[in-house]
């Protein structure tokens, strides 16, 4: 009698992790090789974005990456991207049979904590502000989102993963549109059924691959990665290149969330993304376990496309560099011109623009997207107060006519 129920017991435990959804990842075939994919739809990239990993339709018009980088292949209604467009909907129907662990309001974010499981979202969800992942130590561990619905990453969101959670097992299936708002950072496999809209400045460590559905990139950071720590030996938590505020140059911002034994930056430029120069160095912080935002302006930089990496040193004399970024630039007079920035208290605003002539607004916001200032322009020249803000990276919007004529980043010293 006691083998019998150890032999039932045992045909119990075998069942029950058989059952679709225990931690079990999809497979993605082929697709697995593309950054970018859509099996039906078009495919557009507005302005200078950069993609690791292959991009393409199986049906729709492409329009690449000029300007733009692409470290991959580009396949466009041939014999991959047939057996990609299959092997996405194989894996949407994967998840879409697995059963649900958890069930999770539609509104995630917030500093919210989420262990490996399977959980589903039953209508269009939303992320604000930080979703962190955490791998309970186990790299293997696989988070599985099955969102019926569409998503929306608000702005400045981002997804964090700790204690060995690893890109390549986390997925998401949505039955909708993704959108990622401006400057948000996702993490993970995205597969969807629907467009994909990655607004300015978002970035993506993994893939998004739709069953259906435009896509549309605007100046973009998008790489298939599956390690589960930074290859530099910092942490580094963003790396941007914008025009300044009197678009008389470039300027480099990026952001660290820990550091060891970290000696200094060199801030490299190239015009072909090949041949490098070095053209200023910033000093780290040595060790930290805090947000630290850098800044440095190149005032010169070359008419056309630019591309900047940092290389970062260690004590020791090891380095490291950052992903590449690109952006192409021209000397033209900005609709409003922002300075100081970097500011202390109070910024001034002056409109270039005659035709801008109605703005109505300047707001500020914090990096997880808090409004933080909002206040009526009325003049051509304009002084804000904005008081003692903490030192960092703050953004703003310009709006006129009731749209957001120019947009940026502010830096509080």
């Amino acid at each position: 009698m006691k083998s019998f129920k150890q032999f039932f017991s045992s045909i119990i435990l075998i069942l029950f992790l058989q059952i679709p959804g225990f931690g079990q990842a999809p497979s993605l075939g082929t697709a697995s090789d593309f950054a970018v994919f859509t099996a039906v739809g078009a495919f557009e990239n507005l302005g200078a974005s950069s993609v690791t990993g292959d991009v393409g339709t199986q049906a729709g018009a492409f329009s690449g990456f000029l300007p733009g980088v692409l470290v991959g292949d580009i396949h466009v209604a041939d014999s991959v991207s047939y057996q990609a467009a299959l092997d996405v909907n194989t894996a949407f129907s994967e998840i879409s049979g697995m059963t649900c662990g958890i069930v999770l309001e539609t509104t995630m974010g917030n500093n919210q904590r989420l262990t490996p499981n399977t959980y589903c979202l039953g209508a269009a969800s939303t992320l604000n502000g930080n979703l962190i992942l955490d791998g309970n130590g186990d790299s293997n561990a696989v988070f599985i989102f099955k969102i019926d619905g569409a998503l929306f990453v608000n702005p400045f969101s981002r997804m964090i993963l700790e204690n060995s959670a690893s890109i390549s097992h986390v997925y998401w299936s949505i039955n909708g549109k993704l959108t990622a708002g401006e400057s948000a950072v996702l993490k993970g496999t995205f597969i969807v059924n629907g467009a994909i809209d990655f607004l300015e400045g978002s970035t993506l460590e993994g893939r998004a691959l739709s069953r259906e559905g435009a896509i549309s990139l605007h100046n973009n950071l998008i790489e298939i990665k599956s390690e589960t720590q930074s290859l530099l030996p910092i942490t580094l938590f963003s790396f941007e290149v914008e025009k300044n505020e009197t678009n008389s140059g470039l300027v480099l911002l990026w952001a660290t969330v820990s550091e060891e034994n970290s000696a200094y930056f060199l801030i490299e430029r190239s015009i072909d993304g090949i041949n490098y120069k070095t053209i200023g160095k910033q000093n780290a912080l040595g060790v930290s376990n805090q947000f630290h935002s850098y800044f440095f302006c190149d005032c010169n930089p070359n008419e056309g496309l630019n591309y900047y990496r940092l290389n970062q040193f260690d004590f020791n004399g090891d380095h490291a560099y950052s992903p590449e970024k690109a952006i192409a630039f021209s000397y033209q007079i900005p609709a409003v011109t922002i300075y100081p920035n970097p500011f202390t208290t109070s910024i001034n605003l002056i409109v270039n623009d005659s035709k801008e002539n109605l703005i109505t607004e300047l707001k500020i916001f914090d990096f997880l997207g808090k409004e933080l200032v909002s206040t009526k322009i009325t003049k051509s020249e304009t002084t804000v107060e904005i008081g003692n803000l903490p030192s960092g990276i703050y953004f703003y919007n310009v709006i006129s006519k009731n749209r957001i004529i120019q947009s940026g980043k502010l830096i509080a010293q």
